[in-house]
């Protein structure tokens, strides 16, 4: 039996939709050369909206994609195995240690109102059990992040999306602060609040695209010059 986090899903960031638009419109700027991709599925959401940019931008960029499922990774590098640009990861994008923990997954849950709350907090603690299962159970390696940076010589990547996992979001803006270009979908929900609250109040950050209202809310953020 196909496990459930093994299985293709449609798309979120669905083609041409309002934040699809504005992540190609980034990736097309002729600043932007090396992109994070952190959540990438089978490509067709994202991915695709980010390399429709791409083709777009004088300069030549790099989009390095991470996800953690092994069948979604497998039709994700199938599906641009011919694009040199993509390269694309079977990691995880931080370390285990560096996930949230039980107890302020249910901090998050009981004090902070969102989309979360939706879902009783035993379904949302099952889900984060299962995913740090498979990672385990299938020896996925994690780090990600890092290891993507030093193999690739890159200190600071020009721009970034935070999706995938709903559990890593806090560590994960920790590893790619810097980037001119900070795009995170989920900010109405757990995976990225605390971040989209935070670059609201930071002084390096401005929010350029921001809509609550879109499915979980999204937000982009340009580094201040």
């Amino acid at each position: 039996m196909i496990h459930r986090l093994d299985k293709a899903i449609p798309p979120e960031i669905a083609d041409c939709d309002e934040f699809y638009c504005n992540i190609r419109f980034i990736a097309a700027k002729p600043e932007v050369v090396n992109i994070l991709e952190i959540g990438s599925s089978d490509g067709r959401g994202s991915t695709k909206a980010f390399i429709e940019g791409m083709v777009q931008n004088p300069n030549k960029c790099n989009l390095f994609c991470l996800e953690s499922s092994q069948g979604r990774f497998q039709l994700l590098r199938d599906r641009y195995k011919n694009i040199p640009q993509v390269q694309c990861y079977n990691y995880c994008s931080v370390p285990l240690g560096q996930y949230m923990s039980m107890d302020d997954i249910r901090e998050f849950h009981r004090n902070t109102k969102t989309n979360l709350n939706q879902y009783p907090i035993a379904d949302v603690l099952g889900w984060y059990h299962e995913e740090l299962n498979y990672i385990q159970d299938n020896h996925i390696p994690d780090n990600g992040i890092e290891i993507i940076k030093k193999g690739n010589g890159i200190d600071t990547f020009d721009a970034v999306l935070i999706d995938g996992s709903a559990f890593t979001g806090e560590a994960e803006i920790q590893k790619i602060y810097g980037a001119k270009y900070i795009m995170m979908d989920d900010i109405i929900d757990i995976k990225n609040y605390n971040n989209w609250q935070m670059l609201e109040k930071h002084q390096n950050y401005t929010r350029i695209k921001f809509n609550k209202c879109y499915r979980n809310g999204y937000a982009i953020f340009r580094l201040n010059n």
